[in-house]
């Protein structure tokens, strides 16, 4: 290059150095922009947020409920199972339920399944837990496509105080 106010005709030798970093600088802030991006909709989610939706449990075998589980004033849920993916971490989900909220794990194995738990205290001041766990069949391709797991609901009741509660229920959800 020359320098015309000194009549230096030296190349510049910081040029080759920089060329390919930049060049790599570009090419994932392009990428990175476009990356899922379509001008059509939002754009593609992993496998936690393909599972996001808001889910109705139908029970199988309505069967009553064991004793010690009225007297504690614990029952099967009637409200919807509220899904939703966690920051922090691949595989990690929250949900809501009737106003208990669970966390849990979703895998990809042999087939998408979660599995879910919570301890809380019902209204009548009784200490339970609960485990949900289920598979999705099949794996559902985007957070509106329809959506539907099979699984178990466990309630347990905590402490020794009281007669025990144990349930274990097979259920299906499908998202609304």
């Amino acid at each position: 290059m020359h320098d015309a106010s000194t009549g230096d005709s030296r190349q510049q030798r910081i040029s080759p150095f920089l060329r390919l970093p930049l060049l790599m600088l570009v090419g994932a802030l392009t990428l990175g922009a476009t990356v899922g991006c379509g001008s059509d909709g939002p754009p593609d989610c992993d496998t936690g947020c393909r599972m996001e939706g808001t889910y109705a449990l139908t029970f199988a075998a309505p069967s009553p409920l064991p004793a010690g589980c009225t007297e504690a004033g614990l029952s099967l849920p009637t409200g919807p199972l509220v899904i939703s993916s966690r920051s922090g971490g691949a595989g990690l989900l929250v949900a809501t339920l009737q106003g208990v909220t669970l966390e849990g794990t979703y895998r990809e194995e042999s087939g998408l399944e979660i599995l879910m738990n919570a301890e809380a205290t019902s209204g009548a001041g009784v200490r339970y837990a609960v485990l949900l766990e289920g598979r999705f069949a099949p794996t559902p391709t985007s957070v509106t496509a329809p959506a539907a797991f099979q699984g178990e609901y466990n309630l347990y009741r905590l402490g020794s105080d009281g007669a025990s509660c144990t349930l274990a229920r097979e259920l299906t959800a499908t998202r609304q």
